[in-house]
């Protein structure tokens, strides 16, 4: 320790002349203490990091405190240090930057309690630094560093992602992890972001500069301080779609869970009858007559998709009377409430039964199918995804196996073009996925119908 000291004195001396020597010096003499006690590392980082605020280097000031921390510097003379230095002088700033910056965001903020600022338990320490962040933690005593440079903060998004759905992310709280991720979203998505410590979120906002990065936050975030809010938000608020592209930077938090609480309200929406599904995307209208198992077998496939509020499965019985027509009333009986199931006598002809689907479907787009075929679920989030996000779109012509003509993906004018190039080229209607608004609009679907003997929603 002796040694020590002497050396310290001679760099205290020479800090007089040349604070570049200085430095120099101390860099030099850190690279002796490799075998050296936990004391005498402790003065030595303590005095290296009292030079260094000397010097105006408050950045690499709080990287040597946080060394002589560990090596034992108490954490009253810490506290005390950063306090009077950093936190006092700047109270006012960084209380009007929190205050301001909580009215920002404020409605997005899904949380138990909104701290005053006095009640905030991580202390900002401005250093001016560019890249990195500090803090001082009044519960655990310690100073806490985040990486300012979004370029240099990694990102786990899904290799494979569903086109359509919004992102769910777990994050320790940290608001420019949070921001890098809200950044590289693919266009037009949101993100809904758990924090493991909401305290820890609010810390940033502290920042007089941290405005910067909220502006992004507003347009796309939702945030959550427990994933029971999360659980709430998603079965409490109506034609909110499920974000099913899940993230989590949380070692503590594995992907299966997110996935998973997503899975669990996924069920419970579907079975809910008081749910308004007043957004329903696409419905998939199947007409059927005297092949109950038939209907009842393609009704069970579709509701295998992921999707809820998106999407409904439109059953017409067109007048059965065969003995499928259990199966048609188990159809009915279904819990199921993207099934909606209807009753009509007998209709003489297809115009009519495509006319009855139409007319009860409640989706902005309508694809008619038969009761013997399917739409490959794999491909609904992108057909969801054209449909949510391309305005004025009429029609999307969809391949299916074994037709005999592909569809042309030629883009054309509206009007007699597009009905010459994509409407009039297959053999029948079923496969084309169609906007119900227009159809409505122009009375395309006015064919006379038979009379509606039962009606029932589920």
């Amino acid at each position: 320790m002796d040694v020590l000291s002497q050396e310290l004195e001679k760099i205290q001396l020479l800090e007089i002349e040349d604070t570049e020597a200085a430095f120099q010096a101390f860099s030099k003499l850190e690279t002796t203490l490799t075998i050296a006690s936990d004391e005498v590392k402790r003065e030595f980082y303590v005095q290296f990091a009292l030079f260094m605020f000397r010097s105006t280097d408050y950045n690499k000031c709080m990287d040597l405190l946080m060394q002589a921390q560990e090596y034992g510097f108490p954490k009253e003379n810490i506290r005390q240090f950063i306090y009077e230095n950093f936190v006092e002088p700047n109270l006012q700033e960084c209380r009007f930057s929190y205050e301001e910056n909580i009215q920002r965001i404020k409605e997005k903020l899904y949380v138990c309690e909104i701290p005053t600022f006095d009640q905030l338990s991580f202390w900002f320490i401005p250093t001016m630094s560019k890249d990195f962040v500090y803090f001082y933690d009044q519960v655990r005593e310690t100073i806490v560093c985040s990486n300012m440079d979004w370029r240099k903060i990694k990102t786990k998004f899904p290799e494979n992602p569903n086109v359509f759905s919004d992102y769910l992310f777990a994050g320790s709280g940290d608001i420019y992890e949070i921001f890098t991720h809200c950044r590289q979203l693919p266009e037009k998505k949101g993100i809904y972001i758990y924090v493991q410590s909401s305290m820890y979120f609010f810390a940033f906002l502290q920042h007089p500069d941290i405005y910067k990065y909220l502006f992004l936050m507003e347009k796309v975030c939702h945030l959550f301080d427990s994933l029971e809010k999360v659980r709430q938000f998603f079965l409490g608020t109506e034609s909110t779609y499920l974000p099913r592209n899940c993230i989590s930077n949380l070692s503590s938090m594995p992907l299966i869970e997110l996935e998973n609480l997503i899975k669990e309200i996924h069920e419970v929406r579907i079975q809910d009858s008081n749910r308004k599904r007043d957004k329903i995307l696409l419905t998939i209208g199947i007409p059927s007559y005297n092949r109950g198992h038939r209907a009842y077998e393609n009704v069970m496939y579709h509701l295998q998709a992921i999707y809820d509020d998106e999407i409904e499965i439109v059953v017409c019985n067109n007048g059965s009377t065969n003995d499928s027509k259990d199966l048609y009333t188990k159809i009915g009986n279904l819990k199921d409430q993207r099934v909606s199931y209807w009753e009509f006598e007998k209709v003489d002809w297809f115009p009519s039964s495509a006319s009855n689907v139409y007319e009860k479907s409640r989706g902005k787009f309508v694809l008619l199918t038969s009761d013997e075929d399917v739409v490959n679920l794999k491909s609904l989030d992108k057909i969801l995804q054209y449909i949510y996000t391309i305005e004025d779109l009429a029609l999307i012509k969809i391949a299916g196996n074994g037709r005999q003509v592909v569809p042309s993906t030629k883009l054309t004018n509206a009007g007699i073009d597009s009905l010459l190039e994509h409407s009039l080229t297959a053999y029948h209607i079923y496969g084309n996925i169609m906007n119900r608004e227009i159809l409505e609009k122009y009375s395309a679907t006015q064919y006379p119908n038979g009379t509606i003997v039962e009606t029932k929603v589920t």
